[in-house]
Formats: structure tokens, C-alpha cells, sequence
């Protein structure tokens, strides 16, 4: 493209002083197209060029609206730049042929795309369901193997090592001994023992049984092996896919596609009881109406909420209402709160003596009856937390000296236990686990077995 627009330009006598370039870049859509935003950007500003040399049509994009690509090439217009296309059969002059031409191109450059993207997931659909896994490091507690198909060979790929030729294939094998032991006594501690998987990360760390790549258990890296279907011999696909550049997801585990690929590490009873103690920890589902009124009535309560006044307060954690609102402002605004500043007693340097803000906090501490660095910010006549630690030293030596010896711990459960009392709306919840929103049902499980042991009462997040 660059050699045939550098023939075009000598040609017909125009002079090149920029070059803007997309490469090994998806055209379905602008993300990742720094050139053609740049050209965009260097346009509007008064670029210092006559005329857009351009390959054909398709160059703008592949994009599934077809008016974009026109949109961009509008734009260079409007600003006085002459769009040029080098390999194309018509003379862009802005005539009816021109344009009705160009508008079939975009048409027929956004269902190759379309085209393009069923042939190719089919085709990796093929790939798997033959029993070929994908590319990227194997799960933990497996590895890969090659099989060439022309000399029968198998050998066993290290870390960082990939296949060579397109004929080879790759297949799912045990991993290391060490491994494999971990995986079982993962299943083993969590479906039959009822521990936690911070429980089991902590376990895992202090034992020195680091991940594979060397580094420390994380609860994501527990939940991932707990989750993963190899466990049972089966390698599952079509969970998520990107299709045009945009994410599908399918949240239904029935509408995944199976194949066995590997013997089976542990037994499928096993593997039932932990996916389904998985889902009686999962978090709470939460409506866009349920979290508007909660914030509803800490508003009504409170006159002006904040980020940590939900932390503190609120059904869900201020992520929750990212997730479901964009951010928590706009949340607030649908709640009815026209601003989210943190409003109440404005404190100056010479205001912070200690008679005074011993006096907000024993009045804090009345109304809530304990004290934490979620209240404390969230109070609007108490001064910031940072503030107290920069002016009176730590956080829990001042709760000693108003008056509240309340242990982490027991600030915690309290913490829960109104969360999971404004959730259900009883007067007596049932025990909530410390680690999760939702009410526990039935007694604590026992901290039995020899292997992972620790004091960490509840479900690890």
C-alpha cells in the first residue's frame, strides 16, 4: 500500500510530507487505530497537507455502520483536505456515481468482516473440538504436549516454549507431581473440609507451595482452579468469544461446549460439591432499583452520601454501583443527591485541637457505637481520617482514649451484621460469613483436616 500510493503521488505530482499508518490493526472499529486518529486530530487543528492520499474505501475501516467511514472522510472534507483514492476505478469528485459506489464498498467491506468472523470462530470451534487446546500458558496443575503428526513424536513443552510448525499439534497433559498433588488437596479442603479460599491461599503461602510461576497463591488463582473443568477431564470452550470487536459472554455454563481431553484429576462428585458450594458463596445479585433505593434512603438518613458512607452503609460495595451505573455520581444523581461532595463542619488548622475532636468523636462513637476509618470519613462533623493520623497519631490509640475498645474483629461482624440486616430486612439476621455480604445458613463448618489449617473463621473471599 505505501509503494503504490508513493507510485500514485509521484505520478500525479503531489509531494508526501506525512505518513499515518494502522498496522496489524482490526478496522470493525476506531479502538487502537492511533494513525487515523492522529490523521483526525492533525486535520481538525489545520494539517499542513492539500489532500489525504488513501489506498481504496476499505481503508478507513470495516466499520458495521457504514456512515463512519463516510463520517471520517466528511470530516477531512469540512476542513478543506481532499480525500484522493489511489486504487480505486472512480474519480472522487463528489458526483452521485462516486458516491453511490462508495457507499456499496463500505457495505461489502463490513459483511466481509461479518463473513470473516463466523468462518474464523468455526474454524476454532474445529480446533477444539478435536481436542487441541489453545494457545497461552497451561492451567495450573497441567501442561502441554506436542505430537507431531508425521513422526509420531510427543515431548513435553517448558514454560515460554510453543510449537513450530502449523502441522504439530498441541494437547493437554498432566503437569508436575507437586502440582497435581495441590490441585486435589485444593478440591479436597473446600468441597469436603468447608474451608475458605483465603483460607487456602494463606495455607498454601505459609507452607511455601508458591503458584507455578513461582509467585504467592492469590484467592483469584484458587477460584480459577476451582472453576476449571480439567479438574474432570474436560476442556470447556465457548464461554466468552469476541465477535466484531465487541465481548459476548455466555453466563450459562449448559451453553458451553465440552471435550474430553485429559484423564481426570479428581472425581466428578467432588468437583460437583465445590462448584456447588460456589454458588451458595457467591455474591449477592443486585437490581438497579434495589441499589437506587438503598441509596435512597441513606440519603433521606444521612442528607449527603459519600463513597465511604456506602462502604460503611450501604447493601453494596461502591464498585457494585460502577459496574451497574458507569460511576457512583451517576448513581447518586438517579438516587436524587444533586452533588456527591462531602458536606458538614468545615474544620481549619486551628480548629483541630484535641477537647474538639475528642468531643465529634465521643458523639460519633454514641451514635454508631464503635468507631472505624469507614465512619470516621463518612461523618460529616468529624474531621478525614488522614487528617487525625497527621494531627493525633494512629487510629487506634485514639479509639482508646474516647473510649472505645473495640477489637477489628468485632468492628467487622458489627459491620456485617447491620449490612445483612438491611439486606434481608429482619430484625435478627442469621450469622453472615466475614468475608462475604450474604447471611450464613446453618452452623459454622469444622476447621477439619491435617493439611490446611489456620484460625481464619468463615468463606475467604
Amino acid at each position: 500500500q505505501k509503494e503504490m500510493i508513493a507510485e500514485y503521488a509521484r505520478r500525479e505530482g503531489y509531494e508526501l510530507v506525512a505518513t499515518y499508518a494502522d498496522e496489524a490493526k482490526s478496522g470493525v472499529s476506531l479502538r487502537g487505530r492511533d494513525g487515523l486518529k492522529s490523521l483526525l486530530r492533525d486535520v481538525l487543528a489545520g494539517a499542513p497537507f492539500e489532500a489525504v492520499l488513501v489506498t481504496d474505501v476499505t481503508r478507513w475501516g470495516r466499520f458495521q455502520d457504514p456512515d463512519e467511514g463516510a463520517h471520517y472522510e466528511f470530516i477531512c472534507r469540512r476542513a478543506g483536505v481532499s480525500v484522493v483514492y489511489c486504487a480505486e476505478v472512480f474519480d472522487n469528485s463528489g458526483g452521485q456515481a462516486s458516491a453511490i459506489l462508495k457507499s456499496v464498498k463500505r457495505v461489502m467491506a463490513a459483511e466481509y468482516s461479518r463473513q470473516l468472523s463466523v468462518r474464523t470462530r468455526a474454524a476454532v470451534f474445529r480446533v477444539f473440538a478435536d481436542g487441541q487446546c489453545p494457545g497461552g500458558p497451561a492451567p495450573y496443575g497441567f501442561s502441554k504436549e506436542l505430537l507431531d503428526p508425521i513422526s509420531g513424536q510427543v515431548r513435553r513443552l517448558g514454560p515460554g516454549q510453543r510449537k513450530q510448525r502449523a502441522a504439530e499439534r498441541l494437547r493437554f497433559a498432566w503437569g508436575p507431581a507437586e502440582e497435581v498433588a495441590n490441585l486435589r488437596r485444593i478440591f479436597k479442603a473446600y468441597a469436603r473440609d468447608g474451608q475458605g479460599r483465603l483460607e487456602i491461599a494463606r495455607a498454601l503461602n505459609r507452607e511455601g507451595r508458591p503458584y507455578s510461576d513461582g509467585s504467592p497463591w492469590t484467592t483469584t488463582r484458587v477460584t480459577a482452579v476451582l472453576d476449571n473443568e480439567l479438574a474432570i477431564g474436560l476442556f470447556a470452550f465457548g464461554k466468552s468469544h469476541y465477535r466484531l470487536g465487541v465481548r459476548t459472554k455466555i453466563p450459562d455454563r449448559s451453553q458451553w461446549s465440552r471435550v474430553r481431553v485429559v484423564d481426570p484429576l479428581i472425581s466428578r462428585s467432588q468437583f460437583a460439591k465445590a462448584q456447588a458450594r460456589r454458588r451458595v458463596c457467591a455474591r449477592p445479585a443486585y437490581t438497579d432499583e434495589a441499589l437506587l433505593e438503598d441509596l435512597r434512603r441513606l440519603i433521606a438518613k444521612h442528607g449527603r452520601v459519600t463513597h465511604q458512607l456506602i462502604a460503611a452503609r450501604g447493601i453494596a460495595a461502591p464498585s457494585v454501583y460502577v459496574r451497574h451505573f458507569g460511576s457512583v455520581g451517576t448513581a447518586l444523581r438517579q438516587a436524587g443527591q444533586i452533588s456527591s461532595v462531602r458536606s458538614g463542619v468545615k474544620w481549619e488548622a486551628d480548629d483541630l485541637t484535641w477537647p474538639r475532636v475528642e468531643a465529634a468523636l465521643k458523639r460519633l462513637l454514641a451514635e454508631e457505637g464503635y468507631l472505624s476509618r469507614a465512619l470516621i470519613n463518612a461523618c460529616p462533623y468529624v474531621p478525614r481520617a488522614n487528617t487525625l493520623v497527621r494531627y493525633f497519631g494512629p487510629l487506634t490509640d485514639l479509639y482508646l482514649r474516647v473510649g472505645d475498645p473495640t477489637t477489628r474483629a468485632e468492628k467487622a461482624s458489627r459491620a456485617y451484621e447491620a449490612a445483612a440486616r438491611r439486606f434481608s430486612g429482619a430484625d435478627d439476621p442469621a450469622p453472615v460469613c466475614p468475608h462475604l455480604r450474604t447471611p450464613r445458613v446453618g452452623p459454622a463448618p469444622e476447621r477439619a483436616g491435617p493439611w490446611f489449617s489456620g484460625s481464619d473463621a468463615g468463606l475467604g473471599r
